[in-house]
């Protein structure tokens, strides 16, 4: 089908300092988006989370011109569609397909005339656009419904046809709008599966605006965070789930350890530091810390910590009170460090 088509590791979507700002009923300026920069490679999961109100809706219809830019620039595929307008825009825009939370499916078509919609748009034959919607529905699973009208369907069914009306001219880019924040957790870990497994076998780069953390724990390899429109934190979403950085992803994280303040109120004995251990993949499924003790003789008094799944890997942290003389503290820390675990010493009174 579409395998390997989009595998080449490039720049697929890259943001330079884009403006967006909008007038108020009362006159006043209202800046959405001030100075995003961020760019997403080819065959990404690629999650952009923030709090309502943080411009994440208005950065995807940015990146889709639904809304054209104040200034800077959108480059989707190679082209700054910034600049774009008429039948380039238009041509520019079939590489992209869109879902929404409410699926936007037409009531008045079952669900093969729903997939079928975009590709009669684009002229296609009617042999082709046959064969194209088979394949989609193949593509969703859902061949048996292909004569069944929305109003029948559940809320997942209706995602599905979503998913693949939006795939059906083949896009090289899946953008996804709270696409599961209308759905039961069950349905949305089936439709997140589905979604990945759609990455996998057609290479199809997604965006996924959300304002979920679990969302984009399920899926996602790759993240920002916004705030305010602007990006307070980017980059591997391990590395934002080991060490949150930004006010709004450790609001999103307070159900995992987070780094203790100065202020709270942990044990302080003079000669053993307070450390928090981060473990990531294969560390965090090894008993390094009991293998520690084994090894160094330094006695490991744990005082919070957490192991959480993510797409393609583990990770966690631990604080901890390290006691013992200063070789065994020293030969624990290197211990740990040989071993794949960063340390963050917080107190070393």
């Amino acid at each position: 089908m579409w395998e390997g088509l989009f595998r080449e590791v490039i720049l697929l979507i890259e943001l330079k300092n884009v403006v967006k700002s909008f007038a108020s009923p009362d006159g006043m300026e209202v800046h959405a988006l001030r100075g995003i920069d961020l760019s997403v490679e080819t065959g990404d999961i690629f999650g952009i989370i923030g709090l309502s109100g943080a411009g994440k809706s208005t950065l995807l219809r940015v990146m889709n011109r639904l809304e054209s830019p104040s200034s800077g620039e959108v480059w989707i595929g190679g082209r700054n569609m910034a600049i774009l307008s008429g039948d380039e825009l238009r041509t520019a825009r079939q590489d992209m397909g869109m879902i929404f939370q409410h699926f936007n499916l037409l009531s008045s078509r079952s669900v093969s005339g729903n997939i079928a919609y975009p590709l009669e748009v684009q002229r296609l034959s009617t042999g082709e656009i046959k064969d194209r919607v088979s394949e989609m529905l193949r593509l969703v699973e859902l061949e048996d419904k292909a004569d069944a009208w929305p109003s029948q369907l559940s809320g997942g069914q209706k995602q599905r046809v979503a998913i693949a009306r939006a795939l059906a001219g083949r896009p090289k880019v899946l953008l996804c709008d709270e696409a599961t924040s209308a759905l039961d957790p069950r349905t949305t870990r089936s439709i997140l599966h589905l979604l990945e497994r759609i990455n996998s076998s057609t290479g199809v780069t997604i965006v996924l605006i959300t304002h979920e953390m679990d969302v984009v724990r399920e899926i996602c390899r790759n993240m920002v965070i916004l705030e305010d429109g602007v990006v307070v934190e980017s980059g591997p979403v391990k590395d934002v789930f080991l060490n949150p950085k930004s006010r709004t992803a450790k609001e999103f994280l307070d159900d995992l350890p987070r780094t203790p303040s100065q202020d709270e109120e942990l044990p302080k004995i003079v000669g053993s530091p307070l450390v928090i251990l981060r473990f990531d993949g294969d560390a965090a499924d090894m008993p390094i810390v009991s293998q520690a003790i084994k090894t160094t003789g330094v006695d490991v008094n744990i005082l919070s910590g957490e192991i959480d799944s993510l797409r393609s890997s583990r990770v966690g942290n631990l604080t901890v009170q390290l006691s013992g003389n200063r070789e065994e503290i020293e030969g624990a820390m290197e211990y740990f460090s040989r071993n794949g675990v960063s340390l963050e010493v917080i107190w070393n009174g």
